[in-house]
């Protein structure tokens, strides 16, 4: 595997490569989510890599991006051993200096869940996979549906700025206990780690619980009363379209829609969305 630490090295070592090249952007503390879409990507692809880079400008919380997990030895080796290709792993200030800053005309993808509780969150995402792709190049990009509301902005992104790349959207990866892979549970107890494996449960069954047509908010008063058990505290939860993110008043089980949550388990944030009809 190559490690690519500016971006006249990425820029190198990508011009030198066959086509396609199949490319996962992620954050570093990898888990079984981020290999299963790097696999994916060298099933598709004549080369496959991932970048690592914790993008500053994509926290609202300093506190949440000093807490950020990095291990970077353990991500080298998780990448090596289902034969990554290469690993760009800039330094911020080696990425930074070639950005600059950009307003994207995202529309409601941007607005409404992640976008009303994180001004500004979607913006940062946006400029950074921009440059990422600018620098990388990919014919491919794959992200995780667990980060539903995030895949729908690089969508749209790449629709708004015509950028050459197809992006492929991958199923979440969960737990044995249904909890969805995220570097931050790494920050949970036992206990708390089941609990939140409860609440993911419980909105992944909904067509189990609720006839169609139930009001989205009959559903988000018991999903609430879930979380005050444990003590969790809600941003929000909501059913949307599965394209274009329109929130529901209805829970239509065929209508191609996802639930979708973000909740607090101590001072950890959670996120995690379940489509519906679940075959889709």
């Amino acid at each position: 595997m190559k490690i690519l630490r500016t971006v006249d090295e990425a820029t190198a070592f990508m011009n030198s490569q066959e086509k396609p090249v199949g490319f996962v952007p992620t954050m570093g503390a990898l888990h079984e989510g981020h290999l299963t879409l790097l696999k994916q990507a060298k099933q598709e692809n004549a080369v496959a890599g991932v970048s690592i880079f914790v993008n500053p400008l994509q926290f609202n919380n300093p506190t949440d991006f000093a807490n950020y997990p990095i291990d970077t030895s353990n991500d080298v080796a998780m990448l090596e051993s289902v034969g990554a290709d290469f690993l760009f792993l800039p330094h911020k200030e080696e990425l930074l200096k070639f950005h600059e800053v950009e307003h994207y005309h995202l529309g409601e993808v941007d607005s409404v869940m992640e976008g009303s509780f994180r001004p500004g969150h979607f913006q940062g995402v946006a400029n950074i996979v921009d440059l990422l792709f600018s620098v990388i190049k990919p014919q491919n990009a794959y992200f995780g549906e667990k980060d539903f509301q995030q895949l729908a902005v690089i969508r749209k992104l790449v629709e708004l700025k015509n950028i050459p790349v197809n992006i492929v959207g991958c199923a979440t990866i969960r737990e044995s206990n249904g909890l969805a892979l995220s570097s931050r549970n790494r920050r949970l107890d036992t206990e708390t780690k089941e609990q939140a494996a409860e609440i993911s449960r419980f909105i992944c069954s909904l067509d189990e619980r609720y006839p169609s047509q139930t009001p989205t908010e009959a559903i988000r008063a018991d999903v609430y009363s879930l979380l005050g058990k444990f003590n969790f505290r809600a941003d929000y939860f909501e059913i949307c379209d599965h394209y274009n993110l329109h929130l529901q008043e209805k829970f239509d089980r065929s209508g191609f829609v996802n639930a979708c949550i973000a909740y607090y388990a101590g001072e950890v944030r959670l996120i995690d969305n379940c489509p519906y009809p679940p075959s889709r």
